[in-house]
């Protein structure tokens, strides 16, 4: 075999390995993404449902959620999570979303507005166990959420806020 041969063949097998590795990464990535290193979100092979752990700011998780925005449809919080922040149109990536369950500790959340507007497939949220006396809006929060059908609010409470401006609209 002559010295370009080699090399060739060499170079061939160092694009492959570089190839293996970029697949392996894309693979773990689109599994379990990271908005922080509290939490963590599980999709299922095909990215239409995810079980989120550990805790996440509700910008950061909206950005975790990108990657099965287009394709996901359950969403489910494992106990012990929570949310912080601001979760403004925290589910606006998520086009074809039917149904949210869980309950997250939101006792950090200021701002829930738009939370779920435009959400056209959602059928059922539940929002039993969710603490929220920090926000301070709830506007839009459903709004345009044409298929809602339940919505379990258990012990939330709408005190601390001082408009509840279209949020069933």
């Amino acid at each position: 075999m002559n010295y370009n041969m080699a090399c060739k063949r060499f170079s061939l097998s160092i694009f492959a390995l570089w190839v293996a590795i970029c697949g392996f990464l894309l693979v773990f990535c689109a599994r379990t993404a990271r908005a922080d290193e509290q939490g963590s979100i599980q999709w299922d092979t095909g990215l239409t449902s995810c079980v989120i752990s550990g805790t996440f700011e509700g910008q950061g998780l909206k950005e975790a959620l990108k990657p099965g925005s287009a394709t996901l449809t359950r969403i489910a919080f494992s106990p012990g999570s929570a949310l912080t922040g601001n979760a403004s149109s925290l589910f606006s990536n998520c086009r074809v979303l039917e149904a949210v369950s869980g309950s997250p500790d939101t006792s950090r959340v200021t701002d829930m507005s738009s939370m779920f507007e435009g959400r056209t497939k959602l059928d059922s949220v539940e929002l039993a166990g969710y603490r929220t006396g920090q926000v301070t809006s709830f506007s839009k929060m459903f709004k345009n959420c044409v298929a809602l059908q339940t919505v379990d609010l258990g012990t939330f409470t709408l005190d601390s806020a001082p408009s509840l401006a279209s949020m069933f609209e």
